[in-house]
């Protein structure tokens, strides 16, 4: 049976396998033995399975559903959950440019999961106004770290590099920038070659975990020293750096 859910997750290997580029109404249906013409009864084009697929995506990961008391180690999973799951499905990185998603509509569980952090700042003691500035600031981050490494990635599917040939996908990003350094000479750069080692293990989930932490008290410490505590006057705390 024709389903909204089989439609999602034949759409999610596609991009899986073959890229955004891969992705046509066509393939999802011959994957699914059915016709164009019967997807139409559950999407009304393939926009609305772009938007719908990310949020399904999203659901699946379910990235604020933990309970740390802690809302600086909360916020740390939170992120973290977040970029393994772009990680683990690089091709949606390609619908986070599409208009529909980002201007016109979101989700159901995209907005869920903004409004759960959101929630969770505001209840530590920040104003609304730096809840805001600092989601926004941790998912630009989030997205740019997923964004990079796949960038990183592509280059050494192309170039043919480890090996395995083509198809191999190296793991550690230490192995990424080692074979870069190789392409172009250690000794054209050699701020890169000196802090290659540090550089590489940047995109480690701990590090990233650091970076998060680093972040928001850098936010909070700015906000600080601004003469604001990050707080409005009605709550009964100021954030507390943890």
């Amino acid at each position: 049976m024709l389903t909204q859910e089989r439609i999602l997750q034949s759409a999610l290997e596609l991009i899986d396998e073959e890229g955004i580029g891969g992705l046509s109404l066509r393939k999802i249906a011959t994957r699914l033995g059915a016709s164009t013409m019967s997807l139409y009864r559950h999407f009304r084009s393939k926009a609305d399975i772009e938007v719908a697929l990310v949020d399904h995506v999203v659901g699946y990961y379910d990235v604020t559903n933990h309970d740390e008391a802690d809302w600086l180690e909360w916020l740390q999973r939170t992120f973290s959950r977040m970029r393994e799951g772009l990680c683990a499905h690089p091709g949606l990185m390609g619908l986070l440019d599409n208009a529909a998603f980002t201007t016109s509509y979101r989700g159901r569980n995209a907005l869920q999961v903004m409004d759960t952090i959101l929630c969770r700042l505001r209840a530590a003691g920040f104003a609304p106004q730096h809840a805001a500035a600092l989601y926004h600031m941790l998912m630009a981050y989030t997205i740019g770290s997923v964004v990079l490494m796949n960038q990183e990635m592509r280059r050494v599917v192309v170039s043919g590099g480890g090996s395995g040939g083509e198809d191999e996908r190296p793991a550690e990003y230490s192995q990424l920038l080692e074979l870069g350094l190789q392409m172009v000479g250690v000794q054209q750069f050699k701020g890169v070659a000196e802090m290659a080692p540090q550089l590489a293990t940047l995109w480690e989930p701990e590090a990233f975990r650091a970076a998060v932490l680093h972040i928001t008290r850098s936010f909070l410490a700015t906000a600080m020293s601004d003469g604001n505590d990050g707080s409005d006057g009605n709550d009964e705390k100021a954030p507390h750096r943890g």
